[in-house]
């Protein structure tokens, strides 16, 4: 994908040539959620959430109970992956501010993925913590691949990668896996009701907490 924007200034300060008017505005092109807490220890991402890359802003936001949260959410009826930045160029303010002070992060992803193929890439430089979520969720019958280069998260300017160990996790889950995750399709109108979340998508973010869980790593904020 080639993002139309490189940085958050160029998509916050863009403007129809027409009629000068700001092409992406809050509260109805995007929005950010955030539970910030008091300190961050864990800190659970989806920067291309809500219809930019469904449905990894309500998997984060479900497995982050009890700690921090942070999503940028694209609205729009369509055309929402014109809000696309990628992992290295992600500077929104409040994503950097809460990334930096985080000890450890998950940022969840969607890709393309293999052609009806159920994949998650676990990506990133937590070679601790990436480690264990991926066992986790090979034991819980999901299939995990190592990523291919543009999916591995790891440029240490990932935004994944830039909390207090300068290493986190990025999870890359296929369409076909995300698909697995809400009945009857990924549409903004579907993701966004928890009565249609699948079997599926608790046991994955089961499967994702019960490796935190093996680091032994406080969760809550502090």
């Amino acid at each position: 994908m080639t993002d139309k924007y490189a940085d958050w200034n160029e998509l916050v300060t863009d403007r129809d040539p027409d009629t000068g008017e700001l092409v992406n505005v809050e509260g109805r092109d995007w929005y950010i959620g955030l539970r910030p807490g008091s300190g961050v220890y864990l800190l659970h991402m989806a920067i291309h959430g809500g219809a930019i890359e469904a449905p990894p802003e309500q998997l984060a936001d479900h497995a982050s109970t009890g700690c921090p949260f942070y999503t940028f959410a694209g609205t729009r009826s369509s055309g929402n992956t014109s809000l696309h930045i990628t992992s290295t160029r992600f500077d929104e303010p409040r994503a950097l501010d809460l990334a930096r002070r985080a000890t450890r992060i998950v940022s969840w992803h969607g890709s393309a993925g293999p052609s009806g193929e159920a994949v998650t890439y676990v990506g990133g430089l937590d070679s601790e913590l990436g480690p264990l979520i991926r066992a986790r969720l090979a034991e819980a019958g999901f299939r995990c691949d190592d990523p291919p280069d543009d999916l591995g998260g790891m440029n240490p300017g990932n935004i994944c990668n830039i909390g207090l160990r300068a290493a986190g996790v990025q999870l890359e889950m296929s369409r076909t896996q995300r698909q697995q995750f809400f009945t009857p399709d990924l549409r903004r109108s579907t993701i966004e009701d928890p009565a249609n979340r699948t079997a599926a998508f608790y046991a994955y973010v089961e499967a994702v907490n019960q490796g935190i869980a093996d680091l032994s790593l406080p969760v809550g904020p502090g």
